[in-house]
């Protein structure tokens, strides 16, 4: 059997370290006195760090995937894991004892659908993207941004990502109503130049050098 200090130097760790994971079962040992001394047996690996994170968490819990152990199955970043837990797409199975979600190993990635109807306002489900609307009348994204822009389309609200959504009968506004709405806000938007006041007080008469001097010697 060696002491704490010596494992310690063979894992690479520190004593402190050693002493978590004999609490956690990471370890073996032997305790020798009633002050938490302990002497450990020889010749036992590092735990991996996997074991360690699991061997942190309630009884039943330790097969549960962390938010970034879940992202990497998916493909995707830890943050995108907790937008999808807000919107209720992925169901939280517990936490850990720092308050972390822990998911279920078999959970299943949601669809790109899902995520679009989770992302929408209620009663949105059946709007289309700006993109969808330009595509339906033929016209570019930043003509729909235009007629937005002028008021002449309206929004029916915006999705998770910030894009507006408008209703899929809506109709394109005519070159008419798109010209007369442009010269309403250019009209709105023309300056008035300010008003000069006007001094009461006429100006005085600098004398000229060649006045001052007339006459001298």
């Amino acid at each position: 059997m060696i002491t704490t200090g010596e494992i310690a130097t063979d894992l690479g760790t520190t004593p402190s370290t050693i002493r978590k994971w004999y609490r956690r079962g990471l370890i073996t040992g032997r305790r020798i006195d009633g002050r938490g001394e302990c002497l450990f047996n020889p010749g036992q690996r590092r735990p991996e760090p996997a074991e360690n994170t699991a061997a942190r968490r309630a009884p039943g819990t330790r097969d549960l995937l962390t938010s970034r152990q879940l992202a990497t199955r998916f493909g995707v970043n830890a943050g995108t894991v907790l937008r999808w837990t807000r919107l209720g797409l992925i169901p939280i199975a517990a936490r850990d004892d720092h308050g972390f979600n822990l998911y279920q190993p078999d959970q299943h990635r949601p669809t790109r659908n899902q995520i679009t109807a989770a992302s929408r306002p209620p009663g949105t489900s059946a709007a289309i993207t700006g993109g969808q609307l330009a595509t339906r009348h033929g016209v570019s994204r930043s003509a729909i941004y235009t007629w937005h822009q002028l008021g002449l389309i309206d929004s029916l609200g915006t999705d998770g990502t910030g894009r507006n959504l408008y209703h899929p009968d809506q109709q394109p506004p005519s070159p008419d109503q798109i010209r007369a709405a442009r010269a309403a806000t250019r009209n709105c938007q023309t300056p008035v130049p300010p008003s000069i006041p006007q001094d009461p007080t006429p100006p005085t008469a600098t004398p000229s050098i060649e006045s001052s001097t007339r006459g001298a010697v």
